[in-house]
């Protein structure tokens, strides 16, 4: 295979557009990427967290037929799973720049604690 074929772009969105899709009729499936103690800690309300490593035992837990938004803490290990989804055909993506970080940064609201 071409080196060009094994990388998959994905779009990368702000936190804003990323607050105002969520908030769309169209609301993409949220998954973030961290270890299971960061998202007790705080989460996107109504997120599901799958730990970097454990993407390939879970990949079928998530649907094919529905968008999904990624995140982390700061954005490498959601552009890491995001190579993961696409190897496994689901490609219906969106990576949230800046992860849960810029989420922060932008004050919109979040889950602390269990």
């Amino acid at each position: 295979a071409e080196v060009h074929d094994l990388v998959w772009p994905t779009d990368r969105i702000g936190v804003l557009i990323a607050a105002e899709d969520l908030a769309s009729a169209d609301r993409p499936l949220v998954v973030g990427g961290r270890t299971q103690n960061e998202y007790v800690a705080k989460h996107i309300a109504g997120s599901v967290n799958v730990p970097l490593n454990r993407w390939q035992e879970r990949i079928g837990e998530l649907p094919r037929d529905r968008r999904i938004m990624l995140h982390c803490a700061g954005g490498y290990r959601s552009s890491v799973a995001a190579s993961v989804l696409h190897q496994y055909g689901l490609t219906h993506l969106t990576e949230v720049a800046g992860g849960l970080a810029a989420w922060e940064a932008a004050q919109l609201p979040i889950v602390s604690g269990a």
